[in-house]
């Protein structure tokens, strides 16, 4: 039994001094995330080996029927066409097949479903065919529910199936360069929506780390132009990865779409063993926040004094302290963060999400991923232990 436990506090002490190690390493690490994208140098977008990626563009189409009624109005009369014909209402046939086509033929494709990704075969015109069969809803895994149904046990209703997460249902990519991944948007209907290029060998934060890979993450926005509308891309992210064995595996950059195009987040995901991995999320700057918590809305130094006749909130300026009495009132909250502060953990094993951290008070805390149970487990580190590696 001695024996034993001697083995076994051998095996602890090793585990112990690699986390150490693994800290103290990438304390020697510095991560290079400036507060404003411009400052980073990054190259140009839109062109990749001469081909304007927007010309990647995707048209879609459901098998559907006329349902036998008509389009109306919110009167309830039916609306008419140009020629006086009543406009028929046409709705999904049941197993509808989904026929895509893409302008240019990608080297791989596929469809996000919520209950898991299909590989699309692509002939060499850039035609595919999927089927809604066997799904319960249609592509994409945004937040959704399905009809209701009664736990016998409980005696109350639940959903019959629910789901949440990325809402792209279309996705693609060409072996162009060092590799390029598109995104169509959330409405189905083909329209381009986000562009990620990635460089192998390239590290943007500049670490220093060898066996780098970095990537670009550019959205599409509709604005509003003399002309009409019109669509910008701008960077939203830039992201890296590094070689297993290093302190660091990851690092994550978001940038506002404003003028400034300035820092909103920063995530860097510290390895402290073989197989554990913290992912840690920092205040990108010293401000304060006002937070509905019944909406989960952050309005920066608003607060809500009403709504107008469109629902949108009617704000007025606030300073920390105010006597106001809504002000830190359930459910309205201000927050301050000091800028790099830990804000927001995960803990990874194995590439699993296996916990994440609570928020103020609980912050070193964990918990089962959707606010589930507490996870007390020896050795686990606080997030605040966390201090960032950033410099600007």
């Amino acid at each position: 039994m001695k024996k034993m436990i001697r083995i076994l506090s051998v095996a602890l002490i090793a585990a112990m001094l690699l986390s150490l190690s693994a800290v103290a390493l990438a304390a020697d690490v510095t991560v290079y995330i400036p507060s404003k994208l411009s400052k980073m140098g990054l190259p140009d977008m839109l062109n990749y080996d001469g081909i304007p990626t927007r010309l990647i563009s995707l048209r879609t189409k459901t098998d559907c029927a006329w349902t036998g009624d008509y389009k109306t109005k919110s009167d309830g009369s039916i609306k008419y066409d140009y020629n006086g014909n009543p406009i028929k209402h046409y709705g999904v046939v049941e197993d509808a097949e989904i026929h895509l086509h893409f302008s240019r033929r990608p080297d791989w494709a596929g469809v996000s479903w919520s209950n898991g990704w299909e590989n699309l075969e692509i002939d060499d015109a850039g035609d595919a065919v999927t089927s809604i069969e066997g799904h319960p809803i249609q592509p994409g895994m945004w937040a959704a529910s399905g009809p209701c149904e009664i736990d016998p046990e409980t005696g109350k209703s639940k959903p019959s199936w629910y789901v949440s997460g990325g809402d792209y249902p279309y996705s693609g990519g060409k072996d162009w360069g060092n590799g390029l991944t598109v995104n169509y948007n959330w409405q189905r209907n083909g329209l381009l929506y986000q562009v990620e290029y990635k460089f192998d060998g390239e590290d943007f934060f500049r670490t220093g780390i060898e066996g780098a890979t970095s990537s670009i993450v550019y959205k599409r926005v509709i604005i509003e132009t003399d002309c009409g509308k019109d669509g910008m891309w701008y960077v939203a992210q830039v992201k890296a990865t590094y070689p297993a064995g290093n302190p660091i595996v990851a690092v994550e950059a978001d940038y506002r779409n404003d003028e400034k195009t300035e820092l909103c987040s920063y995530r860097i995901s510290y390895a402290t063993s073989e197989t554990e991995v913290y992912k840690i999320t920092y205040a990108p700057k010293t401000t304060s926040v006002f937070e509905d918590h019944s909406t989960g809305k952050v309005l920066y130094n608003k607060l809500v004094v009403g709504y107008d006749k469109n629902k949108k909130p009617v704000t007025t300026p606030f300073t920390v302290g105010s006597n106001d009495p809504s002000v830190n009132a359930d459910p309205y909250f201000v927050h301050h963060y000091t800028a790099d502060e830990p804000i927001y953990g995960e803990y990874y094993v194995d590439g699993t999400l296996v916990a994440v951290s609570g928020s103020g008070n609980k912050l070193n805390k964990w918990y089962k991923p959707g606010h589930g149970k507490q996870i007390k487990k020896p050795g686990l580190r606080g997030v605040s232990s966390f201090t960032s590696i950033r410099v600007k």
